[in-house]
């Protein structure tokens, strides 16, 4: 298939603006689809994840054994039958998102971490992809993810390099866009010029009327970390170092060759922790069960207690409490 349609790919950590980003290119006029993901206590204002492509990029890591909060780098045969079989359920989808459609946006940051078999089937469907790829402060990452799921803020801080390693490596040979969360709230008109620019080939100077329609509520922002903060920090120095220069990559006149093997060494050392992450993981998921272990074990508790109460608080129990007293004094 000759596609003419042109896609727009979404791609970053968790809790790095890529609901944000895909609202706003919405409102630009990329179309996203209508089917989302449903409503959570973290973000009432819904997603803009498509229900079918965020339900194969789940069952992709759950074919590896993986979750979407695994530090140990994700490695992927697309050879194995059950990933061809996915893989050819997720061409599907997509073939089937992007028909009739000009422009077609796909966003769910796990596609970050699954970008290798994205690739193979964006050339199948000869789809060219446009990335955006969204940026945050680590420690402001690491606060929300302890807010909103109670992670270390080492796992954190794992996960914040993971994504943003695997992401811009394999994005950079691809046409693609560095969008700063921070910015895009404090700079809006400036950021959504670029966007614009970005999907349509419009002169940033041309989209007035875009951004005279959008609007960024601030109050999303709950953690306001600075880069100072970030340097001052006892975060791993390869932390520090990765978010300076994908902070450099905002700019319109970048050295890629140097940017490139800068990602490469980083991403090698980071691969040569595979031991110690794939440890950490188990280490986690073991945390996992037997928090829910304690968990199902306190239930059983209180629901005993519960018809315990009910019980001793019957007027059964009490019309019978004679018969108990006699029955303890001949036992005697």
């Amino acid at each position: 298939m000759k596609s003419k349609n042109k896609l727009i790919v979404v791609v970053g950590m968790h809790r790095s603006g890529t609901n944000l980003v895909a609202k706003t290119i919405n409102d630009l006029g990329v179309d996203i689809g209508k089917d989302f993901i449903d409503k959570a206590e973290d973000n009432i204002k819904g997603f803009r994840e498509n229900r079918d492509l965020n339900s194969i990029n789940i069952k992709f890591l759950h074919a590896i054994g993986s979750e979407w909060d695994r530090v140990g780098v994700t490695s992927i045969n697309q050879e194995n039958p059950a990933i061809c079989q996915l893989m050819r359920e997720a061409e599907n989808i997509l073939k089937n998102a992007v028909k009739n459609k000009s422009i077609f946006g796909l966003i769910d940051p796990r596609v970050s971490i699954l970008l290798p078999v994205w690739s193979t089937i964006f050339q199948k469907l000869e789809l060219v992809p446009n990335y955006i790829i969204c940026l945050r402060n680590p420690l402001n990452v690491i606060e929300s993810l302890a807010k909103r799921n109670n992670f270390h803020p080492v796992k954190s801080e794992l996960l914040w390099l993971k994504y943003n390693l695997e992401t811009a490596l394999a994005t950079a040979k691809y046409n693609h866009l560095f969008v700063n969360y921070d910015r895009l709230i404090d700079e809006t008109h400036y950021e959504i010029r670029r966007l614009s620019s970005f999907i349509h080939g419009l002169n940033r100077n041309d989209c007035e009327s875009s951004l005279a329609k959008l609007n960024i509520d601030r109050n999303l922002r709950h953690s306001v970390f600075t880069y100072e903060d970030l340097m001052s920090s006892t975060l791993l120095d390869m932390t520090k170092e990765l978010y300076k220069i994908l902070l450099t990559c905002q700019n319109d006149k970048l050295d890629t060759e140097k940017i490139n093997d800068f990602l490469i060494i980083k991403c090698n050392q980071y691969i040569a922790l595979h031991r110690i992450l794939d440890y950490i993981d188990e280490l986690d998921m073991t945390n996992t069960e037997l928090k829910s272990h304690a968990i199902k074990l306190h239930m059983g508790y209180l629901e005993k207690e519960r018809l315990y109460n009910l019980v001793v608080n019957s007027v059964s129990w009490a019309l019978t409490s004679p018969f108990r007293f006699i029955s303890r004094l001949l036992r005697k």
